[in-house]
């Protein structure tokens, strides 16, 4: 058998294993979890994965490790499991941002690491949104509400004001997005609380900025 473990049992972690457990993987391979929340240790134990009292004890017992936590949780959890990840420690990452040097140089040098990015829809929803704002208000270059009013003044002008613009329309997108599916199917899809200025669990400044500056580059 092979043992795969999960430091982090809450929806992408719990996502994963599913998919294990309901496949012909759950014949080769037994899981472990850790999670700081209990409840969300029991959904796992459910599954039939085993639970584990601290993270440490998932790399003690495992060859693959997903680390399926909250970028903010990752110093706390790497200081406790530095000393027993091994060269042959597989790391499987499905944090944004994390690369796989700052791994290497917290746990071990030459560490296995697998950085993924198992949340394709949201990157589809964030498509499909750039393509959306083209027809609602167009180019920085061309602004046009709904492609037909121009919006008119000096570059400067036009300029803020789509950023703006954009802005606002990805806030209210990512709230009205992220409220819909946690209540159609109970899943935060995605939580920016931890981020400053954040606007609702779906939404912040920093990240509407950001968005807005990657629409613009993008168009």
């Amino acid at each position: 058998m092979i043992n795969v473990g999960f430091i982090g049992a809450g929806n992408m972690g719990s996502a994963i294993m599913k998919g294990i457990v309901s496949s012909d993987m759950s014949k080769e391979i037994s899981l472990f979890a850790y999670d700081k929340f209990e409840a969300a240790l029991d959904k796992a134990r459910a599954m039939g994965v085993t639970g584990t009292a601290a993270a440490a004890d998932v790399v003690k017992q495992c060859k693959y490790v997903f680390f399926a936590i909250k970028p903010q949780q990752l110093d706390e959890v790497r200081d406790e499991v530095a000393n027993d990840v091994t060269a042959d420690t597989v790391i499987v990452s499905i944090l944004a941002g994390v690369t796989d040097e700052y791994y290497a140089r917290r746990t071990v040098p030459g560490a296995k690491v697998v950085l993924v990015m198992p949340n394709t829809p949201f990157l589809l929803g964030y498509g499909l949104a750039v393509v959306g704002m083209y027809y609602v208000i167009g180019t920085p270059h061309d602004m046009r509400f709904l492609c037909i009013f121009p919006i008119e003044g000096s570059r400067s002008y036009v300029l803020i004001c789509y950023a703006v613009t954009t802005g606002l329309l990805v806030s209210l997108g990512e709230m009205l997005l992220g409220t819909l599916t946690e209540k159609i199917s109970g899943v935060v899809w995605w939580n920016y609380t931890w981020i400053p200025l954040h606007v609702t669990k779906y939404t912040s400044v920093p990240t509407s900025i950001g968005f807005a500056h990657f629409h613009g580059s993008v168009l």
